[in-house]
């Protein structure tokens, strides 16, 4: 799908009141592990916005970084103008990352979701992997989250292996290797 009215944004002040509008859309189906920042086990974004902001700039600059964190960049994804997701790309991985979590972990707010942004973006976001010179972008999801599966799979993401998943116990977690990234961006 190719759309002209996607953009990938760093998290900015002026959108705050649109944040919180879509973690709280997130929240009320139930999905309280998302968005980013919001969820339950680490709900900065919605407690302290201002902190929320200066943790993604510093975990993008490699500064002042909370333990456990790797060096990553926030983005939130926007589509004619709207808040519809969020992405954390990270530039490295620790050990949980590696087991669970990968390179990019996204989500999509649920009122936007089956209309194709995500993998529309996924090509935006392999791109900034690659100009990172990240040279194979580990992916997982659930093995239940057929749709994750199909855009990592569309975007050729190789099967490594599948293992229980330490963040949802009984449910069985998907590895995947991205290797063929796409040519990075100049803009």
């Amino acid at each position: 799908m190719a759309r002209n009215d996607l953009e990938l944004i760093l998290p900015t002040a002026d959108r705050k009141d649109e944040f919180l509008v879509m973690a709280a859309e997130f929240h009320d189906v139930g999905e309280t592990d998302w968005p980013h920042h919001a969820r339950a086990g680490d709900p900065i974004a919605m407690e302290d916005f201002d902190a929320f902001l200066k943790r993604c700039e510093n975990l993008r600059l490699r500064q002042d970084m909370p333990p456990g964190f790797v060096p990553s960049t926030e983005y939130w994804l926007v589509a004619g103008g709207r808040l519809v997701g969020t992405a954390s790309l990270r530039h490295e991985l620790n050990e949980f990352l590696t087991y669970e979590g990968g390179h990019i972990g996204y989500c999509i707010r649920p009122s936007q979701r089956g209309k194709g942004y995500m993998t529309a973006f996924m090509q935006r976001l392999l791109a900034e992997a690659a100009r990172l010179d990240i040279d194979s972008v580990l992916m997982t999801c659930l093995a239940k989250n057929i749709p994750s599966q199909r855009i990592i799979e569309h975007f050729d993401g190789t099967l490594e292996d599948e293992r229980p998943s330490r963040r949802e116990p009984g449910s069985l977690l998907r590895r995947y290797w991205i290797t063929n990234l796409p040519e990075a961006s100049e803009d």
